[in-house]
C-alpha cells in the first residue's frame, strides 16, 4: 500500500468518524434536557473536545495533503459540492460547540445544517463514482478486461 492510499484511508475513515460523532453529540444534546435527572454536559464536552476536534483536524489536514499531492480537476461539479459540505460540517461542529461549552439545549437549524452538508459530501461522493468504466479499468483483476463492454451498457 502507497503512503497516497494510506493518507486516503484515514481521510475517509476520518470523515465518517467525524460525521457520526457530529451525530451523536446532537442527538445527546436533545437527550440531555429529556432527562431531567442527570446532566450530560460534561459527557458531551468531552466528546466534543478529545474526539469530535482531533477526528476534524484530521479529516481537513489529510484531504489538505491529498489536495497537495493528486491531480484535482478544480473545476469540477464534485469538488465544489464536497467543499461547500464540508464547509457546512465546519460550521455545524464549531456552532455545536459553542453551545456545548455555554450549556445551551438541541438547536433544530444545527440539524438542518448538519443534514444538508451531508447531503452534499454524499452527493460529491456520488457525482465522484459515477465514472464506472474508469473504476473497472483501474481495479479490475487481470484478464477480466473483455468482460468490460458485457458489464458496462
Amino acid at each position: 500500500m502507497t503512503v497516497c492510499n494510506a493518507v486516503k484511508m484515514l481521510h475517509v475513515a476520518s470523515i465518517l468518524f467525524w460525521i457520526g460523532t457530529l451525530f451523536v453529540l446532537q442527538v445527546l444534546m436533545h437527550r440531555q434536557y429529556a432527562w431531567a435527572k442527570q446532566s450530560l454536559l460534561p459527557l458531551l464536552k468531552n466528546l466534543y473536545f478529545k474526539i469530535d476536534l482531533p477526528v476534524m483536524f484530521i479529516a481537513i489536514a489529510t484531504g489538505g495533503v491529498l489536495l497537495y499531492y493528486n491531480e484535482i480537476d478544480f473545476k469540477a461539479p464534485w469538488f465544489h459540492a464536497k467543499m461547500t459540505g464540508i464547509l457546512c460540517l465546519v460550521i455545524t461542529d464549531i456552532w455545536l460547540g459553542r453551545r456545548i461549552v455555554k450549556g445551551k439545549k438541541f438547536y433544530l437549524p444545527t440539524f438542518v445544517l448538519y443534514v444538508v452538508s451531508l447531503t452534499l459530501v454524499l452527493g460529491a461522493i456520488y457525482m465522484i463514482r459515477d465514472k464506472k468504466e474508469e473504476w473497472f479499468k483501474k481495479y479490475i483483476i487481470g484478464g477480466c478486461e473483455a468482460l468490460i463492454p458485457m458489464v458496462l451498457p
